[in-house]
C-alpha cells in the first residue's frame, strides 16, 4: 500500500524538486542509516558515504521506480542494501591486494587499510565461527595454510572424500551465514 505522500513524493522527484528529497531524507533517512550499518558495523567510515550515495540513486533513478512492485521506503531500503553490498566488496577486494605475510609489509601502509584488514579478518572468523569445530578446522588447514586436501586428510586421519564433503557442506553453511550477515 502506498501512502498518497509518498506517491507525491514521487511525483515531486521526477519533476527535480529538490525539497521532496530533502523531505524522504528526513522522514527515511533513519531507517535506511539503521539499514546501513547493520550491513557495514564494522566499517563505520564509510557508512556515511553509503547514506549519501543512497539517496544520490534515489535521486537519479526515480524514473525507475515502479509503485506496483513495492512502497517508495522498501524501494530506497533495497538501493541501501545493495549499496551496502557494493561497498563491502570494494573494500575487500582492495583487501586482497595487502600482503599477508608480515616481512612483506611495509609500514607505508595507511592506518585506515590496516585497520580495515582487522576488521574484514573478524568478519571472517565471526564467519568461521558459525562452523563445526573440525569444519572450522579443515576451512583454516585448506584456505589459509594452504595445505592440499591430501595433506589434510592425512593429518587429520579423514577419507579424502569424506573432507570434501566437508568442505561441500561448510561452503553451504558459510554462504547461508554470508547471506544473513549481508
Amino acid at each position: 500500500m502506498h501512502s498518497e505522500q509518498e506517491l507525491l513524493w514521487v511525483k515531486r522527484l521526477k519533476s527535480k524538486d529538490e525539497q521532496a528529497l530533502c523531505e524522504i531524507i528526513k522522514a527515511y533517512g533513519p531507517w535506511v542509516q539503521s539499514i546501513i550499518r547493520k550491513k557495514l558495523i564494522y566499517l563505520p567510515e564509510e557508512q556515511d558515504e553509503c547514506l549519501n550515495d543512497t539517496f544520490l540513486k534515489v535521486w537519479e533513478n526515480i524514473d525507475s521506480y515502479d509503485p506496483l512492485k513495492g512502497s517508495l521506503k522498501k524501494w530506497i531500503g533495497a538501493i541501501a542494501v545493495y549499496r551496502s553490498i557494493d561497498i563491502f566488496r570494494k573494500i575487500a577486494d582492495s583487501l586482497e591486494e595487502l600482503p599477508l605475510m608480515s616481512e612483506e609489509c611495509s609500514t607505508d601502509y595507511e592506518p585506515e587499510a590496516l585497520i580495515i584488514r582487522k576488521e574484514f579478518e573478524e568478519q571472517l572468523i565471526s564467519l568461521l565461527n558459525c562452523l563445526k569445530e573440525e569444519d572450522r578446522s579443515i576451512f583454516i588447514q585448506l584456505f589459509f595454510n594452504g595445505k592440499s586436501y591430501d595433506e589434510v586428510a592425512a593429518e587429520m586421519g579423514l577419507d579424502k572424500d569424506y573432507l570434501y564433503n566437508r568442505v561441500s557442506r561448510g561452503r553451504k553453511t558459510l554462504l547461508n551465514a554470508k547471506e544473513e550477515l549481508l
